[in-house]
């Protein structure tokens, strides 16, 4: 069984200011929704990596409980539509 099986595909969409605690309420949100505890963050920033990790740490850190995957896709909003065909499951979109 692959980890992204049965996983919740959010695509979080950051901006310079992240509400930690607005994010970390909808992912519990549709953890609890989807039933499910396996999250693949795909994640729509122009910060290049490593520096976007900074803004995720406290919703990273307050989510231990959880099987997180990080997956960046680049600062291009147009991914959203590759995203949504490949994943096969829903899409939310956080931002």
């Amino acid at each position: 069984m692959d980890l992204v099986d049965n996983a919740i595909h959010i695509a979080l969409l950051l901006d310079e200011e992240l509400k930690n605690a607005k994010v970390l309420n909808e992912i519990v949100s549709l953890v609890q929704k989807e039933r499910t505890r396996r999250i693949v963050l795909h994640i729509i920033s122009s910060s290049p990596p490593p520096l976007y990790i900074e803004k995720l740490r406290d919703t990273l850190v307050n989510n231990i409980a959880y099987t997180i995957i990080v997956k960046y896709e680049g600062a291009n909003i147009k991914n959203m539509e590759r995203l949504s065909s490949e994943t096969g499951r829903p899409l939310y979109i956080l931002r």
